[in-house]
């Protein structure tokens, strides 16, 4: 639960009696977004004017509106801000008739681009061996049918380069990677995680083909015997167990994880994985 819930709209300017302002007869917002952003963050759209209409009635009833002022999401998006655009009368409040319109949010997605190539990996070879099949799989996905290599687990010490492997294989396909640590999947409230899991995997179909990469995979992963599992991290496991098993069909996403502690995992998630690859340490040959 949230300790401390908006009750009111952000304006510009001096405060303004609602006594001295009528009720508004239209007012146009714009989505935006959250106070603080991060990669994975659930972004929500509008799905029935109407109904959305009548939902932003309900919660911002008798609220102050007028252009440049933010109203906040209370409900299904708690901190979510929307901007009014435009408002009439020019300074108002919301009322019971008054018609409600969301602009629609131009959809442009930044690619994030790698300048890393396979060349730039230090030994590794039976590793890019290994790779050959995901780069087809993101060259091509409509050519792979019920088994595709869509989970992949980077596995072996710290420094050997499975970072830069993923970064190779984004730079090599030109399939944009939306890098992530394990730790910060992990949501402050309840229902907050999984959200943003289930949000990252939508944002990556979006823009499919599309790699997502999980760094430091032990973090969240790690094998009941050698953890008390906390609510807010079985959450967030569940959620992504449930995006790796492909219940939300997300075509042409990839899930690339990797883990200094394999041998800590839980077997729950390392059987979803299609194929495991070691990352060994470079031998004096392969260093020079």
């Amino acid at each position: 639960m949230r300790s401390i819930q908006k009750t009111g709209t952000k304006e510009l300017g001096g405060k303004l009696e609602r006594s001295k302002t009528s009720g508004a007869r239209y007012v146009l917002l714009r989505p935006a977004g959250y106070p603080l952003k991060s990669v994975f963050q659930d972004y929500p759209e509008v799905a029935d004017p109407r109904l959305f209409e009548r939902y932003a009635r309900e919660q911002w009833y008798g609220e102050l509106v007028r252009p440049g002022c933010y109203l906040f999401d209370r409900r299904l998006y708690p901190d979510f801000a929307f901007k009014v655009i435009r408002a009439h009368p020019h300074v108002s409040v919301v009322g019971s008739d008054t018609k409600i319109v969301v602009e629609r949010k131009k959809t442009d997605a930044a690619k994030i681009k790698s300048e890393v190539s396979f060349e730039d990996v230090v030994g590794q070879k039976e590793a890019r061996r290994k790779m050959k099949i995901v780069e087809s799989f993101l060259s091509e996905p409509e050519r792979f049918g019920k088994w595709a290599p869509r989970n992949i687990l980077f596995y072996g010490p710290s420094g050997t380069g499975k970072t830069m492997m993923a970064k190779a294989l984004s730079g090599k396909t030109k399939v944009p990677m939306i890098p992530i640590k394990a730790t910060t999947l992990i949501g402050e409230f309840v229902g907050e995680g999984s959200r943003q899991i289930h949000g990252l995997y939508k944002k990556a179909e979006q823009m499919a083909p599309c790699i997502i990469f999980i760094d430091e995979l032990d973090a969240i992963a790690l094998d009941r015997r050698y953890q008390d599992i906390r609510g807010d991290v079985s959450e967030v496991v569940n959620a992504l167990l449930t995006e790796m098993d492909g219940i939300h069909s997300r075509k042409g996403v990839c899930t690339i994880a990797a883990t200094n502690k394999i041998e800590f995992l839980d077997d729950s998630i390392r059987s979803r994985f299609e194929e495991e690859i070691r990352f060994g340490l470079p031998n004096a040959e392969e260093r020079l």
